[in-house]
C-alpha cells in the first residue's frame, strides 16, 4: 500500500477485527446515553441540554464522563449536544477550537466581539468553527 503521509511511513498497517471495531471504535446513536451533568450550567433552566460524548474527552466539568467510543482519540473529540429551542450552552471560552454542525434543526451560534454579542444562524449540515 503506497504511503502518502510521512507520519505513518514504516509503520505496519493496523489489523483490527470486525468485532474489535464494533466494540471499541463505534458508537451507535441508538445506544448512547446523554448526560445532563457534564457542565455546571446545565442545571440553570436556560442552559439545559443533553451532552453525548461520542469520541475523545473534550472539555467537561464531570470527571465521570466517558466517551461512547472506547478507542482513544488523540487531540480531538466529538460531542453531540441535544437542546430544545431557546436552550444551549452559556457563553464560555477555552483553549481549544470548537466546530459546530447542526444535525437536526437550526442552531444559533453566539460570541463576543469586544463587548458586543454577535450571533449567526446555522442550518442543518452547516459548519462553523469558533475559537
Amino acid at each position: 500500500m503506497p504511503v502518502v503521509d510521512p507520519r505513518i511511513a514504516g509503520k505496519p498497517v493496523p489489523r483490527i477485527s470486525k468485532a474489535t471495531m464494533e466494540r471499541d471504535c463505534v458508537a451507535r446513536v441508538k445506544d448512547v446515553k446523554a448526560l445532563d451533568v457534564a457542565f455546571l450550567d446545565q442545571r440553570i433552566p436556560r442552559y439545559e441540554r443533553d451532552i453525548i460524548n461520542m469520541v475523545g474527552m473534550g472539555v467537561t466539568e464531570n470527571a465521570a464522563l466517558e466517551p461512547n467510543v472506547k478507542e482513544g482519540a488523540a487531540g480531538f473529540s466529538v460531542t453531540y449536544v441535544r437542546a430544545k429551542t431557546g436552550k444551549g450552552a452559556a457563553l464560555h471560552r477555552h483553549a481549544t477550537e470548537e466546530v459546530f454542525i447542526p444535525v437536526k434543526g437550526r442552531w444559533q451560534l453566539f460570541w463576543l466581539e469586544g463587548e458586543e454579542e454577535r450571533t449567526l444562524d446555522l442550518d442543518e449540515g452547516d459548519v462553523a468553527t469558533c475559537q
